[in-house]
Protein backbone atom coordinates (compact mmCIF):
# COMPACT_ATOMS: atom_id res chain seq x y z
CA UNK A 1 0.00 0.00 0.00
CA UNK A 2 1.34 3.32 -0.93
CA UNK A 3 0.92 6.40 1.34
CA UNK A 4 0.85 9.59 0.37
CA UNK A 5 0.80 11.66 3.42
CA UNK A 6 -0.88 14.60 1.59
CA UNK A 7 -0.82 16.67 5.37
CA UNK A 8 0.55 16.21 8.53
CA UNK A 9 -2.70 15.69 10.51
CA UNK A 10 -2.13 13.52 13.33
CA UNK A 11 -5.35 11.36 12.64
CA UNK A 12 -3.97 10.94 9.07
CA UNK A 13 -0.48 10.03 9.93
CA UNK A 14 -1.95 7.47 12.53
CA UNK A 15 -4.54 6.27 9.97
CA UNK A 16 -1.55 4.79 7.76
CA UNK A 17 1.01 3.44 10.38
CA UNK A 18 1.66 0.00 10.37
CA UNK A 19 2.44 -2.52 12.13
CA UNK A 20 1.79 -0.27 16.01
CA UNK A 21 0.27 -0.59 18.87
CA UNK A 22 -0.56 1.86 21.74
CA UNK A 23 1.57 2.57 24.48
CA UNK A 24 -0.74 1.43 27.27
CA UNK A 25 -0.93 -2.33 25.59
CA UNK A 26 2.67 -3.11 25.75
CA UNK A 27 3.90 -0.96 29.08
CA UNK A 28 2.09 0.07 32.52
CA UNK A 29 2.47 4.01 33.08
CA UNK A 30 1.99 4.66 36.73
CA UNK A 31 2.07 8.27 37.71
CA UNK A 32 5.05 9.66 39.97
CA UNK A 33 4.76 10.32 44.06
CA UNK A 34 2.69 13.25 45.63
CA UNK A 35 1.88 13.46 49.07
CA UNK A 36 0.96 16.11 51.79
CA UNK A 37 2.94 13.97 54.28
CA UNK A 38 6.05 14.81 52.14
CA UNK A 39 7.63 16.78 54.88
CA UNK A 40 7.37 13.45 56.68
CA UNK A 41 8.14 10.96 54.43
CA UNK A 42 10.90 12.48 52.36
CA UNK A 43 14.53 13.12 53.63
CA UNK A 44 17.36 15.74 52.33
CA UNK A 45 20.91 16.39 52.22
CA UNK A 46 20.45 12.21 52.48
CA UNK A 47 23.90 10.53 52.90
CA UNK A 48 25.00 6.57 52.63
CA UNK A 49 26.32 5.83 56.24
CA UNK A 50 26.83 2.38 55.19
CA UNK A 51 24.83 -0.21 53.13
CA UNK A 52 22.14 -0.80 55.93
CA UNK A 53 21.86 3.43 57.08
CA UNK A 54 21.28 6.25 55.61
CA UNK A 55 20.82 9.72 56.92
CA UNK A 56 19.00 12.81 56.19
CA UNK A 57 17.51 16.08 56.97
CA UNK A 58 13.82 15.54 58.06
CA UNK A 59 12.09 19.48 57.22
CA UNK A 60 9.32 17.96 60.19
CA UNK A 61 11.99 17.31 62.98
CA UNK A 62 14.08 19.48 61.80
CA UNK A 63 16.72 18.21 62.33
CA UNK A 64 19.24 14.96 60.58
CA UNK A 65 17.78 11.38 61.46
CA UNK A 66 19.46 8.07 60.79
CA UNK A 67 16.61 5.05 59.23
CA UNK A 68 17.35 1.70 58.09
CA UNK A 69 18.68 1.83 54.09
CA UNK A 70 16.30 -0.72 53.13
CA UNK A 71 13.16 1.52 54.16
CA UNK A 72 13.80 4.28 51.58
CA UNK A 73 13.87 4.81 47.32
CA UNK A 74 15.69 7.83 45.97
CA UNK A 75 13.35 10.36 44.77
CA UNK A 76 13.78 12.01 41.77
CA UNK A 77 11.75 15.13 40.15
CA UNK A 78 10.93 15.40 36.23
CA UNK A 79 13.74 17.72 36.04
CA UNK A 80 16.16 15.38 36.74
CA UNK A 81 15.00 12.46 33.96
CA UNK A 82 16.59 13.26 30.73
CA UNK A 83 17.16 11.02 27.31
CA UNK A 84 19.48 7.91 28.10
CA UNK A 85 20.59 8.30 31.56
CA UNK A 86 21.10 5.53 33.49
CA UNK A 87 19.66 5.98 36.80
CA UNK A 88 22.39 3.29 38.31
CA UNK A 89 25.11 5.88 38.07
CA UNK A 90 23.03 8.71 39.56
CA UNK A 91 24.03 10.45 42.91
CA UNK A 92 21.59 10.93 44.60
CA UNK A 93 20.78 13.25 47.97
CA UNK A 94 16.70 12.79 48.39
CA UNK A 95 14.92 10.07 49.84
CA UNK A 96 11.52 8.94 49.96
CA UNK A 97 10.87 5.80 52.96
CA UNK A 98 8.30 3.58 51.25
CA UNK A 99 8.69 0.67 53.31
CA UNK A 100 4.83 -0.11 54.31
CA UNK A 101 4.07 1.04 57.73
CA UNK A 102 0.98 -1.26 57.80
CA UNK A 103 2.95 -4.61 57.62
CA UNK A 104 2.69 -6.61 60.48
CA UNK A 105 6.75 -6.51 60.60
CA UNK A 106 7.75 -3.62 59.81
CA UNK A 107 8.54 -2.47 63.26
CA UNK A 108 10.70 -5.22 63.71
CA UNK A 109 12.32 -5.26 60.07
CA UNK A 110 12.43 -0.99 60.49
CA UNK A 111 12.74 0.16 64.15
CA UNK A 112 14.69 3.20 62.95
CA UNK A 113 12.03 4.11 60.67
CA UNK A 114 8.88 3.38 63.00
CA UNK A 115 10.28 5.25 65.45
CA UNK A 116 11.12 8.02 63.58
CA UNK A 117 7.60 7.79 62.25
CA UNK A 118 5.87 7.64 65.56
CA UNK A 119 7.96 10.84 66.55
CA UNK A 120 6.94 12.48 63.91
CA UNK A 121 3.01 11.72 64.58
CA UNK A 122 3.06 12.39 68.72
CA UNK A 123 2.23 15.58 70.10
CA UNK A 124 0.90 17.16 66.67
CA UNK A 125 -2.24 17.73 64.63
CA UNK A 126 -1.61 15.14 62.45
CA UNK A 127 -3.13 12.03 64.41
CA UNK A 128 -1.29 9.03 63.80
CA UNK A 129 0.38 7.05 60.89
CA UNK A 130 -1.99 4.67 61.06
CA UNK A 131 -4.42 6.67 59.99
CA UNK A 132 -2.94 6.88 56.26
CA UNK A 133 -4.28 4.44 54.38
CA UNK A 134 -0.39 4.35 52.68
CA UNK A 135 2.25 6.18 52.38
CA UNK A 136 3.02 5.75 48.91
CA UNK A 137 0.23 3.75 46.52
CA UNK A 138 0.09 0.60 45.77
CA UNK A 139 0.82 0.51 42.17
CA UNK A 140 4.54 2.76 42.76
CA UNK A 141 5.04 -0.49 45.35
CA UNK A 142 4.29 -2.60 43.24
CA UNK A 143 6.89 -1.25 40.65
CA UNK A 144 9.12 0.77 42.55
CA UNK A 145 11.53 -2.57 42.83
CA UNK A 146 11.58 -3.76 39.28
CA UNK A 147 13.59 -3.16 35.89
CA UNK A 148 11.98 0.08 34.36
CA UNK A 149 11.73 3.09 32.59
CA UNK A 150 11.13 6.69 34.09
CA UNK A 151 9.78 8.60 31.83
CA UNK A 152 8.80 12.85 31.91
CA UNK A 153 7.20 14.91 29.69
CA UNK A 154 8.26 18.41 30.43
CA UNK A 155 7.38 20.93 28.22
CA UNK A 156 5.40 18.04 26.10
CA UNK A 157 8.79 16.63 25.19
CA UNK A 158 8.88 12.72 26.00
CA UNK A 159 12.58 12.29 28.32
CA UNK A 160 13.01 8.38 29.52
CA UNK A 161 15.84 7.22 31.23
CA UNK A 162 16.45 3.69 32.67
CA UNK A 163 16.40 2.14 35.88
CA UNK A 164 17.63 -1.85 36.57
CA UNK A 165 18.73 -1.62 39.64
CA UNK A 166 18.71 2.00 41.55
CA UNK A 167 15.03 1.52 42.37
CA UNK A 168 14.39 5.28 41.78
CA UNK A 169 10.73 6.70 42.99
CA UNK A 170 9.60 9.64 40.93
CA UNK A 171 7.64 12.81 41.54
CA UNK A 172 4.50 13.59 40.14
CA UNK A 173 4.92 15.14 36.75
CA UNK A 174 7.09 11.56 35.81
CA UNK A 175 5.73 8.35 35.43
CA UNK A 176 7.08 4.88 36.42
CA UNK A 177 6.79 2.91 32.99
CA UNK A 178 7.42 -0.73 33.45
CA UNK A 179 6.76 -3.81 31.00
CA UNK A 180 5.60 -7.19 31.39
CA UNK A 181 8.95 -9.69 32.05
CA UNK A 182 10.77 -6.86 32.79
CA UNK A 183 13.15 -7.70 29.32
CA UNK A 184 16.22 -5.70 29.35
CA UNK A 185 16.66 -5.32 26.15
CA UNK A 186 12.81 -4.86 24.91
CA UNK A 187 13.00 -2.02 27.89
CA UNK A 188 16.14 -0.01 26.59
CA UNK A 189 15.07 -0.48 22.66
CA UNK A 190 11.27 1.07 24.30
CA UNK A 191 13.48 3.80 25.58
CA UNK A 192 14.54 4.79 22.24
CA UNK A 193 11.37 4.87 21.17
CA UNK A 194 10.32 7.20 23.77
CA UNK A 195 13.22 9.38 23.20
CA UNK A 196 13.05 9.66 19.26
CA UNK A 197 11.56 12.46 17.79
CA UNK A 198 8.53 10.81 16.19
CA UNK A 199 6.99 10.14 19.65
CA UNK A 200 7.57 13.66 20.93
CA UNK A 201 6.41 14.82 17.83
CA UNK A 202 3.03 13.02 18.75
CA UNK A 203 2.86 13.83 22.41
CA UNK A 204 3.47 17.73 21.92
CA UNK A 205 0.71 18.32 19.13
CA UNK A 206 -1.70 16.33 20.82
CA UNK A 207 -0.83 18.02 24.23
CA UNK A 208 -1.46 21.02 22.68
CA UNK A 209 -4.72 19.96 21.24
CA UNK A 210 -5.90 18.35 24.46
CA UNK A 211 -4.15 20.51 27.35
CA UNK A 212 -4.46 17.67 29.48
CA UNK A 213 -3.26 17.33 33.00
CA UNK A 214 -2.91 14.42 35.73
CA UNK A 215 -5.01 11.62 34.91
CA UNK A 216 -5.53 12.78 31.55
CA UNK A 217 -1.91 12.84 30.83
CA UNK A 218 -1.94 9.08 31.36
CA UNK A 219 -4.41 8.22 29.40
CA UNK A 220 -2.86 10.36 26.53
CA UNK A 221 0.61 8.40 26.85
CA UNK A 222 -1.33 5.12 26.84
CA UNK A 223 -3.00 6.17 23.71
CA UNK A 224 -0.05 6.98 21.76
CA UNK A 225 1.03 4.83 19.13
CA UNK A 226 4.49 2.51 19.55
CA UNK A 227 5.82 0.28 17.10
CA UNK A 228 4.96 -3.40 17.43
CA UNK A 229 8.52 -5.31 18.66
CA UNK A 230 9.98 -7.39 15.85
CA UNK A 231 13.58 -8.59 15.71
CA UNK A 232 14.67 -5.10 14.45
CA UNK A 233 14.55 -3.64 17.75
CA UNK A 234 17.94 -5.17 18.71
CA UNK A 235 19.30 -1.80 16.64
CA UNK A 236 17.43 0.14 18.88
CA UNK A 237 18.77 -1.66 21.81
CA UNK A 238 22.74 -1.64 20.62
CA UNK A 239 22.30 2.22 19.94
CA UNK A 240 20.32 2.95 23.61
CA UNK A 241 23.45 0.94 25.17
CA UNK A 242 25.90 3.44 23.25
CA UNK A 243 23.82 6.48 24.06
CA UNK A 244 23.72 5.25 28.11
CA UNK A 245 27.41 4.69 27.96
CA UNK A 246 27.76 8.42 26.62
CA UNK A 247 25.63 9.57 29.41
CA UNK A 248 28.02 8.52 32.26
CA UNK A 249 29.19 10.80 34.67
CA UNK A 250 32.84 11.97 34.25
CA UNK A 251 33.47 9.89 31.07
CA UNK A 252 36.29 11.04 29.37
CA UNK A 253 36.06 12.15 26.13
CA UNK A 254 36.38 9.27 23.60
CA UNK A 255 37.45 11.92 20.61
CA UNK A 256 39.80 14.75 20.75
CA UNK A 257 38.18 16.89 18.21
CA UNK A 258 34.70 16.27 18.94
CA UNK A 259 32.48 16.21 22.45
CA UNK A 260 31.18 13.06 23.87
CA UNK A 261 27.56 15.25 23.52
CA UNK A 262 28.52 15.91 19.69
CA UNK A 263 28.80 12.19 19.12
CA UNK A 264 25.81 11.10 20.81
CA UNK A 265 24.24 13.92 18.89
CA UNK A 266 24.33 11.84 15.46
CA UNK A 267 24.00 8.73 17.14
CA UNK A 268 20.73 10.13 17.77
CA UNK A 269 20.31 10.70 13.90
CA UNK A 270 20.51 7.38 12.75
CA UNK A 271 17.74 6.02 15.23
CA UNK A 272 15.66 8.43 14.53
CA UNK A 273 16.25 6.99 10.95
CA UNK A 274 15.49 3.75 12.14
CA UNK A 275 12.59 4.63 14.16
CA UNK A 276 10.90 6.54 10.69
CA UNK A 277 11.11 2.91 9.13
CA UNK A 278 9.51 0.87 12.37
CA UNK A 279 6.64 3.28 12.31
CA UNK A 280 6.18 3.77 8.48
CA UNK A 281 7.81 1.16 6.70
CA UNK A 282 5.77 1.25 3.57
CA UNK A 283 6.30 4.99 3.32
CA UNK A 284 9.84 5.17 3.47
CA UNK A 285 10.56 2.06 1.43
CA UNK A 286 8.35 3.64 -1.40
CA UNK A 287 10.81 6.66 -1.02
CA UNK A 288 14.31 5.06 -0.36
CA UNK A 289 14.69 5.89 2.79
CA UNK A 290 14.51 2.90 4.35
CA UNK A 291 17.54 2.77 6.76
CA UNK A 292 17.45 -0.32 8.45
CA UNK A 293 19.29 -2.87 5.90
CA UNK A 294 22.45 -0.70 5.60
CA UNK A 295 22.77 -0.72 9.89
CA UNK A 296 24.31 -4.24 9.74
CA UNK A 297 27.56 -2.58 8.67
CA UNK A 298 27.32 0.01 11.54
CA UNK A 299 30.58 -0.50 14.21
CA UNK A 300 28.03 -0.81 17.09
CA UNK A 301 26.17 -3.60 15.30
CA UNK A 302 29.20 -5.77 14.98
CA UNK A 303 30.13 -6.30 19.02
CA UNK A 304 27.53 -6.79 22.00
CA UNK A 305 30.11 -4.85 24.29
CA UNK A 306 30.39 -1.25 24.19
CA UNK A 307 33.53 1.15 24.67
CA UNK A 308 34.91 4.38 23.39
CA UNK A 309 36.46 2.57 20.35
CA UNK A 310 32.98 0.84 18.89
CA UNK A 311 31.32 4.61 19.58
CA UNK A 312 33.82 6.85 18.01
CA UNK A 313 34.21 3.87 15.34
CA UNK A 314 30.29 4.39 14.32
CA UNK A 315 30.37 8.42 14.19
CA UNK A 316 33.64 8.12 12.00
CA UNK A 317 31.41 5.88 10.10
CA UNK A 318 28.56 7.37 9.84
CA UNK A 319 30.58 10.74 8.94
CA UNK A 320 31.89 9.22 5.85
CA UNK A 321 30.71 11.16 2.67
CA UNK A 322 29.26 7.53 1.03
CA UNK A 323 27.51 6.79 4.24
CA UNK A 324 23.98 5.80 2.72
CA UNK A 325 21.90 6.59 6.03
CA UNK A 326 23.82 10.09 6.28
CA UNK A 327 23.09 10.91 2.76
CA UNK A 328 18.92 9.85 3.41
CA UNK A 329 18.94 12.31 6.32
CA UNK A 330 20.37 14.59 3.80
CA UNK A 331 17.47 14.32 1.24
CA UNK A 332 14.73 14.11 3.56
CA UNK A 333 13.28 17.75 2.46
CA UNK A 334 13.13 16.92 -1.27
CA UNK A 335 12.23 13.00 -0.26
CA UNK A 336 9.50 13.76 2.42
CA UNK A 337 8.96 17.17 2.83
CA UNK A 338 5.46 17.09 4.42
CA UNK A 339 6.07 14.15 6.93
CA UNK A 340 9.46 13.23 7.48
CA UNK A 341 11.65 16.64 7.38
CA UNK A 342 8.78 18.13 9.54
CA UNK A 343 9.51 15.73 12.29
CA UNK A 344 13.01 16.09 11.81
CA UNK A 345 13.36 19.69 11.81
CA UNK A 346 10.46 19.59 14.95
CA UNK A 347 11.27 22.34 17.53
CA UNK A 348 8.62 22.80 20.31
CA UNK A 349 9.98 26.31 21.38
CA UNK A 350 9.50 27.58 17.45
Amino acid sequence: MIVKYKETDLSELYSNMYEVVRLGEIARIIPGYYSKYGSIFKLTDCKLKNNLRIEGYSKELQRDVILERDAVRALITANDVDDFIDANYMEYTTYLITADHHDEDFKYNYPLTAKYLQECFSGNNKGSALDIETIIRPSIREAMDKKKLILSVTGDISHAMSDSEANVVPTVGSYLCTFPGEDWQTIVAYMAILNSRTFSYMLYHRSQESDLIGSGRKSLLEDLPVPRYTSEFIILNYLSECLLYLSKPYLQPISKRISNERIGYYLTKILDMVVYELYFPEYVRERNLNAIEYINSAPFMQSSIVDDDIILQTYQWFQRPENVIRQMIEVLDTRSPELLYKIQKFNPDE
